[in-house]
């Protein structure tokens, strides 16, 4: 193999990758601009949408905690029930 490819191969890795990060940051910049015009209305729907679904997860959330503080208020009023029971013995 004559003497200059050498070089040549060992400059071909670092150019190819300068190339193409040359190649994605040209297509980076022009992506944002066309699409700048429809982003608002679509993020606006997404946000609504996940405004709504954090309400409905804090509204099963509160209904679970009082379903909970009902569950302990019986398990109290039985374990009580069954102290006085058992003393009465």
């Amino acid at each position: 193999m004559p003497q200059f490819a050498y070089p040549m191969l060992l400059l071909g890795c670092p150019i190819g990758m300068g190339l193409a990060m040359w190649f994605m940051m040209r297509g980076m910049r022009s992506t944002p601009q066309a699409n700048a015009s429809a982003e608002p209305e679509g993020l606006q729907a997404e946000i609504d949408r996940l405004r709504a679904e954090v309400r409905l997860l804090l509204a099963i959330q509160q209904q679970l905690l009082s379903f909970h503080e009902e569950d302990q208020m019986v398990a109290v009023a039985y374990s009580n029930h069954f102290e006085v029971k058992q003393k009465g013995k």
